[in-house]
């Protein structure tokens, strides 16, 4: 029995696929492609032969293209030279329904009429939380979400560590304050 259960979600699985292909094909479902990259600064100062390297941090790409490829630069001005690296480390695919979810500022219209769309991470409307949600699926983003929009109760969680513990009324009132701000 469990050969036909298996060959039946391995049938309906192949249809889903194909179908899928089938209405990317033809335009119904739009994909885009999605690059995230990790960005390394590096400022070398030409008189005294030295330098300095920086994590920048994420950059993210949005292109109609699957080779998401960011040529390195070089600029030089008033004795330093500073070099950008872009490292490839994510190429994705998604359809616009699932990038509108996970990033619900971008301008697809103009990513679906050719135009690539460059993002910083901790940059304008982007930051490194969102970065980092690109790497999950989007069930586990939803997941993700979901456990975020759980209600948190600061004073019962003191409480709890209060009545474990023997804290005085000056030390809750101050771990409650500790804990609303980290949330």
């Amino acid at each position: 029995m469990k050969k036909t259960t298996k060959k039946t979600t391995t049938k309906k699985t192949n249809d889903y696929k194909k179908g899928e292909a089938y209405l990317t094909t033809v335009g119904v479902i739009k994909k885009i492609w999605v690059h995230c990259y990790d960005v390394e600064e590096e400022k070398w100062n030409v008189d005294y032969h030295n330098f300095d390297l920086k994590e920048k941090g994420g950059y993210i790409v949005f292109s109609l293209e699957k080779d998401g490829k960011i040529e390195d630069k070089s600029e030089e001005c008033a004795g330093f030279i500073l070099e950008t690296r872009y490292d490839l480390i994510l190429s994705k695919e998604m359809t616009t329904d699932e990038i509108e979810e996970r990033y619900p500022l971008v301008d697809i219209e103009s990513v679906l009429n050719g135009e690539k769309l460059e993002l910083e991470v901790d940059g304008y409307d982007f930051d490194q939380e969102e970065f980092d949600q690109t790497f999950l699926s989007i069930e586990e983003l939803r997941k993700q979400k979901q456990k975020d929009a759980e209600p948190f109760d600061a004073e019962g969680i003191v409480n709890k560590i209060a009545s474990e513990n023997n804290l005085t009324p000056k030390k809750i009132d101050a771990l409650i304050k500790l804990l609303k701000k980290i949330k």
